[in-house]
């Protein structure tokens, strides 16, 4: 599931700092919202395709494309002032 990396990619490159060890919860839980639900969808099925052995179903494909798509919105309307409003005030 590349669109797991792909999400968090986007992150880091908006300024996120993701450390090796930082479980996808852990990074959902450091961010405002839309992002923290948005990262947290992902990170949910991710796992449960890595982790859980379920199979990944179409539908579950076809929703983490709807998050990454939501997720690529949110970062671009982000104004430059304002990439900060992504995190949550205790996590800068």
């Amino acid at each position: 599931l590349k669109i797991y990396l792909k999400a968090l990619g986007l992150l880091k490159r908006k300024g996120v700092k993701i450390k090796p060890s930082c479980t996808g919860w852990e990074i959902s839980s450091q961010l405002e919202n839309p992002f923290r639900n948005l990262i947290f969808q992902i990170t949910q099925i991710y796992y449960q395709a890595r982790f859980g052995g379920k199979a990944t179903s179409k539908e579950d494909i076809r929703q983490l494309k709807i998050y990454f798509e939501e997720l690529k919105k949110e970062v671009k309307n982000l104004s430059q002032k304002n990439q900060s409003a992504f995190l949550r005030s205790n996590s800068q």
